[in-house]
């Protein structure tokens, strides 16, 4: 919620990278607790297999709260595409990762505000993404049905500066 108040069309976006019917229990949480927060239009909870690269490519930033990890494969790839991301200090993470205190909510709302406003990482970062993306067809189309329904879910316009162009 607290981002949500400053940002009212933000929209979230949780992928599943192994999504089990065992999970279902907790997705089934996670939508309440977004109804309870009165954020659940902006919160689209995707279970379906599917690469994650055409989706990361879209995303405003890229939020990877772990209170433990690794070299995070998915920090990497938002930071080598230009989306701003912020991540739990539970390692050491790349330079230009917003970093905050692991479990610290407070933190984790702050840097994410930071990174959504940042004017060096919304303009300059966004212009550097790279213009050409290779996706299949069936990758963009999915790319683009889920670029829609967070856009839907969000209450949002998403400008065409989202879409990676197909390379064949």
């Amino acid at each position: 919620g607290r981002c949500h108040d400053r940002f009212p069309s933000v929209g979230m976006l949780i992928c599943f990278a192994a999504y089990r019917e065992a999970d279902a229990e907790y997705v089934a949480r996670l939508r309440a607790r977004a109804a309870d927060l009165r954020v659940a239009p902006n919160v689209l909870l995707h279970t379906q297999p599917g690469r994650f690269l055409p989706v990361l490519a879209a995303a405003d930033v890229f939020v990877r709260p772990t209170t433990t990890d690794g070299d995070a494969n998915s920090l990497r790839e938002a930071l080598a595409l230009g989306v701003p991301s912020v991540a739990s200090d539970a390692v050491a993470r790349p330079a230009s990762t917003y970093t905050f205190a692991t479990r610290d909510l407070d933190d984790l709302g702050r840097q994410t505000r930071t990174a959504l406003r940042d004017g060096a990482a919304q303009g300059a970062i966004r212009a550097e993404r790279p213009a050409r993306l290779a996706f299949s067809d069936a990758d963009q189309r999915r790319f683009a049905d889920y670029v829609a329904l967070l856009a839907q879910a969000a209450g949002c316009d998403i400008g065409p500066d989202h879409a990676p162009e197909v390379v064949a």
